[in-house]
Order: C-alpha cells, then sequence, then structure tokens
C-alpha cells in the first residue's frame, strides 16, 4: 500500500513538472516574440530527417531550409527544427520568419507548430493528470 502511495505521489510531481516546463517555454516564446524582428523567408529545400516512430519502425520527415535576409542586408540561412511527413511546405513557399538579432540562425517560422506546439503539449498531458487527480482524488 505504501508503494502505491509513493507511485501516486510521484505521478502527481511529474505532472506539476510538466506543466512548470509548459509555463517556461510559455515564457520562452513571450519574450522572443517581444524582442524578435520579422521578415520574409523562402523555403528552398527540405532536409530528409530518419528516426523511428513505435519505438523501431524508422520514420520519414521533412524540414524546411530557409533563406531570408536579416535587417541589415545579410543573407541568413537555417533549417527549422520542427519536421513533418508529409511535409508542411514545399520548395519555392514564402514564409514569415521571426528572428532575434543577436542570434539570426535560430530563426522560427511563425506558425503555431514551431513557436506553441510544445507548451500546449505539455500543458495538456501535466494539466490532464492534475485534472484527474483533483477529480477523482487519487490521492
Amino acid at each position: 500500500m505504501e508503494i502505491v502511495f509513493i507511485l501516486k505521489c510521484l505521478s502527481v510531481v511529474f505532472s506539476i513538472g510538466l506543466c512548470v516546463i509548459s509555463f517556461v517555454l510559455y515564457r520562452r516564446t513571450k519574450l522572443f516574440l517581444k524582442n524578435a524582428y520579422t521578415s520574409e523567408g523562402v523555403v528552398v529545400s527540405l532536409l530528409e530527417v530518419r528516426g523511428f516512430s513505435n519505438g523501431s519502425r524508422p520514420s520519414i520527415s521533412y524540414a524546411p531550409v530557409v533563406n531570408f535576409q536579416d535587417r541589415y542586408g545579410n543573407e541568413i540561412k537555417f533549417t527549422s527544427k520542427n519536421s513533418s511527413y508529409p511535409s508542411a511546405y514545399t520548395e519555392g513557399d514564402r514564409v514569415e520568419i521571426l528572428y532575434l538579432l543577436s542570434n539570426p540562425e535560430n530563426a522560427k517560422i511563425k506558425d503555431f507548430t514551431s513557436l506553441w506546439l510544445g507548451s500546449v503539449v505539455l500543458a495538456a498531458i501535466g494539466g490532464v493528470q492534475l485534472l484527474c487527480f483533483v477529480i477523482f482524488n487519487i490521492l
């Protein structure tokens, strides 16, 4: 019985941790948006990203490689950290870019996935778990 209680407590701590991480990601994104400059970029290619799905099956997704000019006219090329299958973008697509002057190579495409998906998913998982603990009085 003691082990079950400990596991429930650990699960609550884990859920709270997910919510805290989600909040940190949210604040970082808000700060990024506050300080970011915008530019228009062009998807110049799609980078094939290999990984594994379902634990063992190989999977392939595509990350857009984007060229844009910063406010000083410098050509910047970056690869989005987000990839998907099928690709959300095609070569030649024009996209709005957000970047910091201090680090334009870490630019982001201005879309929901690039900016908010991580914090929303973590908040949903942690929040639903915490809600279940409260509703069902699990502890």
